[in-house]
């Protein structure tokens, strides 16, 4: 186990921002949408279908007791751009076929505590739902700490109204 509570605050710090890294690691497209890109043209675009829900991940690393948590995230979809949104930190990405996945990496270092990896979410569009799944891995090094951290979690997400 970590001794240091400074040292243990300042790893969950960044494994918080791990997910947020992700950033809409934590949501999904629109298949509505999808079907206006294949009318639209560039003077009358597809409108924009926003879904909004939550996201559930899960963050372990050995020594540590895991971290779970549940946070909102936002996904607007329009043709076959997608936006994933979660805590103010927006990711683009494309929707094909009614699905979408974005990886992003992740580099944050705090107070001599450096974490690297990446981070994924991948998803489906179906009616006025969105869901998926996310994922990754990084490694958190200094202030004598060398610890692997995973990311594991799912989104759901509804379209909400015009």
């Amino acid at each position: 186990m970590i001794s240091s509570a400074k040292t243990r605050t300042k790893l969950v710090f960044l494994l918080t921002m791990f997910l947020t890294a992700c950033g809409g690691g934590s949501s999904g497209g629109g298949g509505q949408a999808n079907d206006a890109a294949d009318q639209a043209s560039p003077v009358n675009p597809p409108q924009a279908v926003t879904y909004n829900g939550t996201a559930t991940f899960t963050l372990t690393a050995p020594g540590f007791t895991p971290i779970n948590d549940t946070v909102p995230v936002r996904i607007v979809v329009q043709g076959n751009n997608v936006t994933l949104t979660v805590e103010g930190v927006s990711v683009n990405t494309t929707l094909n076929n009614g699905a979408f996945s974005v990886t992003v990496p992740v580099a944050e270092t705090d107070d001599g505590i450096t974490c690297k990896g990446s981070a994924t979410a991948s998803g489906t569009v179906s009616g006025n739902s969105t869901t998926g799944k996310l994922s990754g891995s990084a490694t958190c090094t200094g202030n004598g700490l060398n610890v692997p951290v995973t990311l594991t979690g799912s989104f759901n997400a509804q379209a909400s109204g015009p």
